[in-house]
């Protein structure tokens, strides 16, 4: 599924994330897998830890009919989470 969080990077900066668990079903993977995009970042963090603070989820896993449909949802899924995110600010 797609979910809403926090990512505390090596360097202990903290950036919103959207997190995918799970198989890829629209490209026909099965493998378990967590997947994050730490949003508006632009540095490599390949080989480096983080951590992730779960804030909510958003949708559970869909397999796609086509690539564009995949994309569509992707933008609706990081506007949502953008959203879930500023409200999480917002909180006391």
């Amino acid at each position: 599924g797609v979910y809403a969080a926090r990512a505390t990077l090596h360097d202990g900066t903290t950036h919103g994330a959207a997190v995918n668990i799970g198989p890829n079903p629209t490209f026909g993977e099965d493998a378990f897998k967590i997947e994050a995009h730490i949003l508006d970042y632009s540095g490599d963090l390949y080989g480096k830890s983080l951590r992730l603070d779960w804030i909510e989820r958003v949708r559970g896993p869909v397999a796609f009919s086509s690539i564009d449909g995949l994309k569509k949802q992707i933008q609706t899924d990081l506007s949502q989470i953008r959203a879930i995110l500023e409200k999480s600010q917002a909180k006391p």
